[in-house]
Order: structure tokens, then sequence, then C-alpha cells
């Protein structure tokens, strides 16, 4: 009970800080900053995204769309409905099984443990491929920005190139 309180206050604080967030919006990340919550995703609406979530203390949720589509209007759905589903993130050749949230009126799934929001965050940076299969749907291979000014600000506001120990 505990893990779906959390997943559900979560979700409510990406759609608090997107309601009320001004983005500024490149062809790569689109970063926004809502003072205490920072948000950064993908721009492209032809291909499936990613958004980063994080707050001040360095907590950080990522969340990717199984379908393509705008992801601020996914990260602004006000539904607080979810499932918990088991999948496989793959980032680079590394593989593994994990539970993750599903969001069915977004069609965004989290992971449920912190550590893969971080291993997608590094993908990012390396430029690692990454796919998810979550038994939905096909497998959605995403296709991520490289690293630009929109996200160096992300993670200059999330304190996550000044501390290894992010929450």
């Amino acid at each position: 009970m505990k893990i779906r309180v959390a997943s559900t206050v979560s979700a409510l604080l990406i759609v608090s800080a997107v309601a009320s967030a001004q983005a500024t919006d490149t062809d790569g990340w689109t970063y926004v900053d809502n003072s205490s919550v920072h948000i950064l995703h993908t721009g492209s609406t032809g291909s499936p995204g990613m958004a980063l979530v994080c707050n001040d203390s360095g907590t950080m949720i990522a969340s990717i769309a199984l379908e393509s589509g705008n992801m601020f209007e996914k990260l602004s759905d006000t539904s607080t409905r979810t499932r918990e589903k088991a999948g496989t993130l793959t980032v680079g050749d590394k593989a593994e099984r994990i539970r993750w949230t599903y969001r069915p009126n977004s069609e965004l799934v989290s992971p449920r443990d912190r550590k893969y929001s971080r291993r997608l965050y590094n993908a990012v940076v390396t430029g690692a491929p990454v796919s998810v299969d979550v038994s939905l749907r096909n497998p959605v291979s995403l296709k991520l920005p490289a690293v630009d000014d929109n996200f160096a600000q992300f993670a200059k506001a999330c304190s996550l190139t000044k501390s290894a120990s992010n929450k």
C-alpha cells in the first residue's frame, strides 16, 4: 500500500507542476521549471517520448510514453488511476525485468524503483539506446535527443551533478 500512495503522490506532483509551469521549448528537450519541481521531456510528437521529473531534494522520476503524442499533454493528464505492471527495461545491452507504474489514461509508465529513473537519465548522457516492453503493446524503442542546454539546466536545477546520492 505504501508504494501505491507514493506513486499516486508522484502523479499528483507531476500534474500540479505541469498545470502551472512555464515551458521553454526546443527541438531536443523541453525544460519546465516550476521552482520546486523541474520537468524535462522530449518534444517530438511523432514517436514515444520520455520525461524526467525531480524536486529540489533531487528525487527523480522517469515517465515513458508507450505511444507517440505530446508529452506535455500526457503529463498534464489529471487521472490518478494507476496499475502495476511487470516489464523489461533495456538500456544499452543490459535488459532487466522490473516493476512499472502504468497510467492508462495517458499511456505512461514509470519505473517503481527510482534507480531505474537514474539509469534512464544516464542513458541520455551516454547516448545509450533505450527500449521498454511492458506486455501491453509491442516493445517501445525510444529515440532520445542528445544532451542540450535544456538538459543541462534540468541537471543543474535538480542538483543531479552535485550529489551522487539521488534518492
